[in-house]
């Protein structure tokens, strides 16, 4: 949250993983109160203007209980 709260005061442009049926969609996120409890109880956008088409991201932060000797997450 410390991170979201700096990035947010600094104008940084963020998005948000949203899973719709099948597909990961990202939507922008202006606040903290544009995420709400999704599946498993993981805070997700219910609302917001599309991202775009995945290109290039200065930083992109994955949940990750823990990965094998490959770097490759364990888990879904």
């Amino acid at each position: 949250m410390p991170l979201f709260m700096r990035l947010i005061r600094s104008k940084t442009a963020l998005a948000f993983p949203r899973v719709v049926g099948r597909r990961i969609v990202f939507l922008s996120v202006n606040s903290v109160g544009d995420l709400h409890p999704g599946t498993y109880g993981i805070r997700e956008p219910v609302q917001g203007w599309m991202a775009g088409r995945p290109g290039r991201r200065d930083l992109v932060l994955v949940p990750c209980v823990g990965l094998d000797l490959h770097g490759h997450r364990l888990g879904h």
